[in-house]
């Protein structure tokens, strides 16, 4: 039975104007849940509020006297009341209960989507905003599911790589899952890797504290500038402190910094952050070193300063940039 018609149902039996049949069919389909258990009751206590409203009006005696001398001496005229008492508070049933029906709706609809998020990043990186205002950033390949689950928790599972800049709430901590592992915030902005088919998850604080730990294992707290892995094989944990050439979070800053870094390593990263395919021609020069910054710069000009920087020569094929040049003399 839709809606609509049992809201109708209901406001006849309220009103007293349904027949047994009717009756048993709303008994019915209260029984049949109990959420309809309680949409029926919620709809007797709205009624009864109604009815228990009495309007009240003082009586005035010389005019009753009056009218009861008209209707004597006039011949009596049958009016008929098109809105009897019953019908009114039928009606006025039926309009609340409509009315608290989709306000409960939308309530619902609004809890469900402030509790329960999932954000996808397929082939490129992704910024979304979460229900309790944190911020995330997916790399390409990644995916997180956000939910409060019913231990008040913040919840996130993670399968990728995400930087997330947290609204800390006392109230309700913030975890990232992946597989038994968490990372907890106690401070506000840190990146998490677990690639699907990794054995390894590592976390980089930026900003702020964590606590990176198993359902076994208290692990560690970590601050602004320290790293941690977790070896999904040997069950522990490691630590170090971030160095800026490792480029751990360039793929959200698009900020490089290379230092004696050979041209193969830093290809891989530029083709695993811009999502490219930078190849090259042989393997003589790719042990040439390069020492460079880039902050926030497009593919083509990063390219281009790295021609100039090693003598190189730059082809750009249908799918893909070929790199070709002299090898390197050996510091």
């Amino acid at each position: 039975m839709e809606l609509e018609n049992i809201d109708d149902l209901i406001a006849k039996v309220l009103a007293g104007e349904a027949s047994e049949k009717e009756i048993s069919t709303l008994n019915a389909w209260r029984n049949v849940s109990d959420e309809n258990r309680v949409y029926v009751t919620q709809s007797e206590e709205i009624f009864h509020q109604i009815h228990s409203v009495r309007l009240e009006r003082k009586v005035d005696v010389n005019r009753a006297w009056k009218d009861l001398n008209e209707k004597i001496s006039t011949p009596e005229i049958k009016k008929i009341s098109w809105f009897n008492s019953k019908t009114i508070i039928r009606i006025a049933a039926l309009f609340i209960i409509l009315l608290g029906a989709a306000l409960t709706l939308k309530l619902l609809n609004h809890d469900n989507a402030q509790s329960t998020m999932q954000v996808v990043a397929s082939n490129t990186s992704v910024l979304d905003t979460l229900p309790d205002g944190s911020t995330v950033f997916l790399n390409k390949k990644s995916t997180i599911t956000y939910s409060l689950n019913a231990d008040n928790i913040r919840e996130v599972h993670l399968s990728g790589e995400a930087f997330f800049n947290v609204v800390h709430n006392k109230e309700q901590a913030f975890e990232i899952v992946i597989d038994g592992v968490r990372v907890k915030d106690i401070g506000t902005a840190f990146n998490v890797k677990a690639l699907p088919g990794s054995n390894e998850v590592e976390v980089v604080v930026e900003e702020g504290e964590v606590q990176f730990f198993t359902n076994d294992n208290q692990g560690l707290n970590l601050i602004k500038g320290q790293k941690a892995q977790y070896n999904l094989n040997t069950k522990l944990f490691s630590q170090s402190v971030i160095n800026v050439n490792e480029n751990a979070l360039s793929y959200r800053t698009k900020e490089f910094h290379f230092s004696e870094s050979t041209l193969k390593e830093v290809v891989q990263k530029l083709n695993d952050v811009y999502a490219c395919d930078i190849r090259l021609y042989d393997d003589k020069i790719a042990n040439c070193k390069v020492s460079v910054v880039f902050k926030n710069e497009d593919l083509e000009m990063i390219l281009s300063v790295l021609s100039e920087t090693l003598d190189l020569k730059i082809e750009r094929k249908e799918n893909h940039f070929l790199l070709k040049g002299e090898s390197c003399s050996e510091i």
